[in-house]
């Protein structure tokens, strides 16, 4: 889960690499430790965020493309069955 550090960035760990990631409206940027970029775009219908581009490797869960859902203040990463804790 990620923990709000200000109204527009905050963090989410994927796996052990913790990202910064700063919003917008319907498109977060995901910045890791050593500085590869990810943009992800939210679905409206579904409320999920998927990752679809990236400066690095892709990054993926479970050998998905990562998918996240927000909850308040933090973003939950959904593996290949759906939801799950980290």
């Amino acid at each position: 889960m990620a923990e709000r550090r200000s109204s527009a960035t905050e963090t989410v760990t994927i796996g052990t690499t913790i990202y910064t990631v700063a919003m917008s409206t319907f498109v977060a940027t995901l910045t890791g430790p050593r500085g590869a970029t990810y943009t992800a775009v939210e679905n409206i219908r579904s409320g999920t965020w998927s990752v679809i581009t990236g400066s690095g490797r892709p990054l993926t869960v479970g050998g998905r493309v990562v998918r996240m859902r927000r909850h308040g203040n933090q973003f939950e990463v959904l593996g290949p069955a759906g939801p799950h804790s980290r």
